[in-house]
């Protein structure tokens, strides 16, 4: 590639700031898909297959979010911004499979007998191995982020190295914990709720446009 063509490709990227915020907004159809899913024995048939596609479609749309991080990091700290990319990447494909199969479980869970559990014991395994990958992931990601926005040296400002993706998880989680009749939305919704937050306050609060 010449100079000049590499120039050209540079000014044609979108800032990371603009991907940070069309991964929030995927975050917030994901959550809005979770919200289906969670409610899909009082919803239409309907509910549950919008659900599932605005988690399944919305969900590897983090890639951009993770993307614009990773070049906000790359500057300064090359090595996280890899890590933190590779791993974003891999968790919004992972992310986006687990929620199309707990859409499919969901849907058959509602043709079984009532009280016949034994129809929904396989389900653990199609999905917590899924989780804990996913689990393993936003570890990493978020570790690796928050060493590298907290030595300052980054497009982003200290106090961001906090709003990691993980710590951003488990504050949902334990406010959902004892928010009473949305417990269980909270709980469960958390990580993509969290990725709302993480990706609006990327889009807000990073001093490098592109």
């Amino acid at each position: 590639m010449t100079n000049r063509q590499a120039s050209v490709s540079t000014r044609a990227r979108l800032p990371p700031r603009m991907l940070a915020i069309v991964a929030a907004l995927a975050a917030v159809a994901a959550s809005l898909g979770d919200l289906m899913l969670l409610t899909a024995a009082d919803a239409p048939p309907a509910g549950l297959i919008v659900g599932h596609y605005l988690g399944v479609l919305g969900i590897p749309l983090y890639a951009l979010g993770y993307s614009a991080v990773a070049r906000l990091l790359a500057p300064s700290h090359s090595a996280a911004a890899r890590v933190v990319f590779g791993t974003g990447l891999f968790a919004a494909a992972i992310g986006g499979t687990v929620h199309g199969v707990t859409a499919v479980i969901i849907r058959f869970a509602a043709d079984a007998q009532p009280g016949s559990a034994d129809s929904l014991q396989p389900a653990g395994a199609f999905l917590l191995p899924l989780w804990v990958l996913l689990g393993i992931a936003t570890v990493l990601a978020s570790g690796f982020y928050a060493r590298a926005v907290a030595s300052g040296a980054t497009a982003l400002p200290r106090w961001m190295a906090v709003a990691n993706p993980l710590m951003l998880v488990l504050s949902i989680a334990l406010i959902g914990s004892v928010a009473g009749p949305a417990q269980r939305v909270l709980v469960l919704a958390a990580p993509n709720l969290a990725h709302v937050m993480f990706f609006a306050l990327v889009a807000w609060t990073a001093t490098q446009p592109d």
